[in-house]
């Protein structure tokens, strides 16, 4: 199996197995790879739109030892024009930022028996609002570190979960680390940008993060 950042290895660890695994804007194509090897889905379809990613992954693939009755399938396309219909997946985005993700997620059906898996670079109160807006339940939520930054890990279904908010309700673990050190960075971060654009939306934001911090008293 591929060394996976802990990143990557948390994403792996919540993923309950299904008939499908898309990873997307896939990379090195590790985390694909190891969800075929750990027997997580029958089908492996890994996007991404850069060329020489996709070649240098279809050698890897036929060097690597992919469990019997498993197909993978590397699709070399754009994942933001790439209309799909998730009936019994998972779909997995990390590393990418939130407007790509959202643009991504737009072109997405996302059926009965599915869920979304994000990890994103950014602060994702717009990723978030967008999820409300979709209708779209939080299964799972976390915030972990991974070589120094701090991200959150959110999974997602049409079908199950609780309400999605724009803050995060399970992310804000005080038995956690991670989770008060993303806090007060996710503070900080808006505390700068209402001082110089003074926006009520941030605002109400700014409060809802404070009000998490008696969580950690």
């Amino acid at each position: 199996m591929p060394k996976l950042s802990f990143r990557l290895k948390s994403i792996l660890e919540i993923i309950e197995p299904r008939e499908n695994f898309y990873d997307v804007c896939c990379d090195h194509g590790d985390l694909g790879i190891a969800a075929a090897q750990a027997n997580l889905a029958k089908n492996v379809i890994f996007i991404d739109q850069v060329e020489s990613i996709m070649e240098s992954l279809k050698l890897k693939l036929k060097a690597t030892d992919i469990p019997s009755g498993i197909t993978t399938t590397t699709i070399c396309k754009d994942a933001r024009n790439f209309q799909l219909s998730l009936k019994n997946s998972n779909f997995v985005i990390a590393g990418i930022g939130e407007n790509t993700a959202i643009s991504i997620l737009e072109q997405i059906n996302l059926c009965q028996n599915s869920e979304i898996i994000l990890s994103i670079h950014s602060d994702n109160f717009l990723l978030r609002e967008y999820l409300i807006q979709r209708g779209l339940k939080t299964t799972y939520e976390v915030a972990l570190k991974d070589n120094k930054k701090f991200y959150e890990l959110i999974k997602v279904s049409k079908s199950k979960g609780v309400a999605t908010t724009k803050v995060g309700n399970m992310l804000w673990e005080p038995k956690n680390p991670a989770s008060k050190s993303l806090l007060l960075n996710r503070i900080e971060h808006l505390e700068t940008k209402v001082r110089y654009r003074n926006n009520k939306k941030d605002k109400i934001i700014l409060n809802s993060l404070k009000e998490k911090l008696k969580l950690f008293s």
